[in-house]
């Protein structure tokens, strides 16, 4: 299977890189969306479950791993991989100046 990719040219962030010096990275590439329903589909026909049976399931997942992310949780999909929340943040000076939002 081959990996469809670009170049994109960004700014170096080794450590030890000069100011300004740039690299090109791959940057991958999609084809084409595929819709829920075309997903759903595609799966009722590789098994004996109907569409709707299988749109309740994979709305059923989405439900729960979400309330579990929530929490906090690491949700651990297989050979999918694993999903958990992140973040990010600008920095302060103390922990007073700390802005949440």
């Amino acid at each position: 299977m081959a990996l469809n990719y670009h170049l994109v040219k960004r700014p170096d962030m080794r450590k030890d890189a000069a100011a300004g010096s740039e690299l090109y990275y791959a940057q991958v590439r999609a084809l084409k969306k595929v819709s829920f329903e075309k997903l759903c589909s595609m799966i009722a026909m590789r098994s004996t479950a109907f569409i709707g049976d299988v749109m309740l399931v994979i709305e059923g997942l989405l439900s729960v791993m979400q309330e579990r992310l929530e929490e906090g949780d690491i949700i651990c999909m297989g050979r999918l991989g694993n999903f958990r929340m992140v973040a990010g943040s600008k920095g302060a000076a103390t922990k007073k100046d700390f802005d949440t939002s």
